[in-house]
């Protein structure tokens, strides 16, 4: 299945002089069966940046995430500067054919203070490619279950699944030779295809929903969703404040101490979370045990391996168990390997000075 549409796009690229590039062809496929990749590259005669988008799944059941992951490479033979947003927003709307009813994602944001930092120059070397945004939409957040485009497709969706139509916007900026610049925004649509949850996992995602007290849900504040607890001005301001904060009762048992769930758990993913996430490693293994095969299955897994290899006993076993989730998100697709992984790498801070600080970095280092 491919796509095949003009877009024009626009990236801040500093070499020694200003250089930009327009009239960008984009295409799209699905290389790896489930896997959704875009490419944007120069049309001009001497391509200077190419963007790549990759996305996974373009099949998915309700409850399920979808991931996608933003690259840039350097094609030319000269060390490129370019500056983007250190935080920006994507904010994909979801359509289709069942419903007349538009859903649009925001993502929850837990720290805000990265949301006014500067622009950060970033550099490529020629033929280098680096990560520049990786994002995880759940279809749907929990908190979101009852919205009415969701309330309506599961209603209608047939047996079978259905078509749905995801469309987002890539905004970036073009740096012009007297130094103005000029934003950009370039719409991307991609069909996906969704499928009902069975009625016993259906139940337990309502169940969860159901037994979370809304102030433990996100605040919806216009561009974003952030914790609805207040938080003091210090912890606002705290840049080691990059995680949610979980109850008490919801702490999960690792030897003799206990640990905030959202140390293991992607930041907004609530399937489970507090107050409904298993506390014990046991807990978890039960809780994948009962689920079908799916993305959302895979986001027990990862939890429920980070949790067998901080629970290991002796030092051979727990190299055993960091092999098998380095070995098990190396075998995922692109994006979702991406997502997970940058969710691991953005806790440092929180492990720091703890008895978990060793295992901790030993997992990232395995990881690099």
């Amino acid at each position: 299945m491919k796509h095949n549409l003009l877009i024009f796009l626009y990236i801040i690229a500093v070499s020694v002089g200003y250089l930009f590039f327009s009239n960008i062809s984009f295409a799209s496929s699905f290389p790896n069966g489930n896997d959704i990749e875009l490419i944007y590259q120069s049309g001009e005669e001497e391509s200077v940046v190419e963007t790549k988008v990759v996305a996974f799944p373009k099949r998915l059941s309700v409850g399920d995430t979808f991931y996608l992951a933003i690259y840039n490479k350097n094609l030319s033979d000269k060390r490129i500067k370019y500056t983007l947003s250190p935080y920006f927003y994507i904010s994909p709307m979801l359509s289709s054919s069942l419903t007349s009813e538009i859903y649009q994602w925001k993502e929850e944001v837990v720290n805000r203070i990265r949301c006014s930092r500067f622009p950060e120059e970033q550099i490529l070397e020629p033929g280098a490619e680096r990560l520049s945004r990786s994002c995880s939409w759940e279809f749907p957040p929990l908190e979101d279950w009852n919205e009415p485009f969701w309330k309506e497709l599961r209603e209608k969706l047939p047996p079978e699944g259905a078509s749905c139509q995801l469309r987002f916007s890539l905004t970036t900026t073009e740096i012009r030779d007297d130094l103005s610049t000029v934003d950009s925004s370039h719409d991307v649509v991609l069909d996906l295809w969704v499928t009902p949850r069975s009625e016993k996992e259906t139940q337990l995602l309502e169940g969860w929903l159901h037994s979370t007290p809304v102030d433990l849900l996100p605040n919806d504040v216009g561009d974003r969703k952030e914790p609805r607890k207040d938080k003091s001005s210090e912890e606002i301001l705290d840049l080691r404040m990059e995680c949610l904060q979980g109850s008490e009762e919801s702490k999960i048992k690792i030897g003799e101490n206990r640990w905030d769930p959202w140390l293991f758990i992607r930041t907004g993913n609530r399937k489970p979370s507090d107050p409904n996430n298993p506390t014990t490693l046991k807990g978890w293994r039960e809780l994948e045990a009962q689920l079908s095969p799916s993305v959302m299955r895979d986001e027990v897994r990862f939890t429920r391996l980070q949790l067998e290899y901080y629970s290991s006993s002796s030092q051979s076993k727990r190299e055993e168990a960091r092999k098998e989730l380095v070995d098990w998100l190396h075998s995922l697709p692109q994006a979702q390997r991406v997502s997970m992984v940058s969710s691991l790498k953005s806790k440092g801070n929180l492990f720091r000075n703890t008895t978990l600080q060793k295992e901790y970095f030993e997992l990232i280092d395995a990881l690099d």
